[in-house]
């Protein structure tokens, strides 16, 4: 090889152009004379081995550079297997429900998030002094994905413009409300859409 320094970005295509020259047809290694790798104290191969076998020695001796070439290839190879195993474990094994950006695994985590939305809204509702506050993206494809478990979603979806914060008088409650498209608020059943996860989660 014309090179013993180490590069991660020097793949088996650019070894096996530099070799090229040290065989002319290219399945056997004419002499010593032609082949510097098999001056290297890590090989014990004869001039007169077929590139396979060659190619096998290099790839099993430490201390070549197609030695850390293969190590990291199998690490790769090992990750990608992990990789592969975790989404299968998240598809098949374990549960869960995706509710705008995140996926959870338990209806407690769902509850908290909402909660979190309840917390932070409601003093920026009491300041703002209207009938309503906006409720953020984030926010809203949260509720969004939430009504999809909701045994009327698509009777909800009709009349639902967006997800608020907010006071209803008539039913003298305050909290997530849905503003309609007609301009009025009312509230949506969460606990529907809950119960119907709960089951689907276990």
């Amino acid at each position: 090889m014309s090179s013993f320094t180490d590069s991660s970005s020097e793949s088996d295509d650019d070894i096996d152009e530099e070799c090229l020259h040290f065989n002319k047809e290219n399945s056997v290694w004419s002499s010593s004379k032609d082949n510097r790798v098999l001056k290297s104290p890590f090989l014990s191969l004869s001039p007169n081995a077929l590139w396979g076998d060659i190619a096998i020695e290099l790839d099993n001796t430490p201390g070549t550079i197609e030695y850390k070439i293969e190590q990291k290839r199998k690490k790769r190879i090992l990750k990608e297997k992990k990789n592969i195993l975790n989404v299968k474990l998240e598809k098949k094994i374990i549960p869960n429900v995706k509710l705008g950006k995140k996926t959870y695994y338990s209806i407690k985590d769902i509850v908290k998030e909402r909660d979190k939305i309840l917390i932070k809204n409601k003093p920026l509702f009491i300041k703002t002094k209207k009938k309503y506050w906006l409720l953020n993206k984030e926010e809203q494809e949260f509720l969004w994905d939430l009504l999809q478990y909701h045994p009327k979603r698509k009777e909800k979806e009709k009349k639902i413009k967006k997800f608020v914060y907010g006071y209803l008088p008539v039913r003298d409650f305050m909290g997530l409300l849905a503003l309609q498209h007609n301009g009025n608020l009312d509230s949506f059943s969460q606990r529907k859409s809950m119960d119907k996860i709960k089951k689907i989660l276990g």
